[in-house]
């Protein structure tokens, strides 16, 4: 079980085409993963963002707007197996066994693979920033799948 992606940047494609972005996942046949839409908002001083885990963080003042893949089993927040940001900015993910935090040996609720992808396109304006952002949420609040269906994982 494993997802693929291939990434081909504008200096790669025939002029004016742009970059290319694909994914396949294998995931169950029956599950859905409806394209979500946000446009840029801000959100008040204080504002947090409840994830499918339970863990609760604080939002940034101005998220960029975004479109992604929303797998059906994910919270009303809402993450994605893959998606782009108004700034071209895409993320998609991959399997790759992660540990838990080694303070709280996994007990504490941690971020989803899914909220983490749209945590970066929400946060990002370009590849390294979005490396950036991620490694920081996840040096922060870990990585998990604890809430996805056998097949996510």
């Amino acid at each position: 079980m494993a997802c693929d992606s291939l990434a081909v940047l504008p200096s790669a494609t025939v002029d004016g085409l742009g970059g290319m972005y694909g994914k396949n996942a294998d995931r169950s046949r029956t599950e859905a993963q409806p394209i979500a839409v946000h446009p840029r908002a801000t959100h008040p001083p204080g504002s947090t963002i409840t994830l499918d885990t339970g863990l609760v963080i604080p939002q940034v003042n101005e998220t960029w707007a975004h479109a992604g893949s929303r797998p059906n089993w994910a919270n009303s927040y809402g993450g994605y197996s893959e998606g782009v940001n108004e700034w071209g900015v895409g993320i998609g993910n991959e399997h790759f066994p992660s540990r838990a935090l080694p303070t709280d040996h996994g007990k504490a609720p941690q971020a989803e693979f899914t909220d983490l992808d749209r945590l970066v396109l929400e946060r990002s304006r370009t590849a390294a920033e979005a490396v950036q952002v991620l490694t920081s949420l996840i040096s922060q609040y870990g990585q998990t799948c604890r809430t996805c269906p056998p097949l996510a994982n």
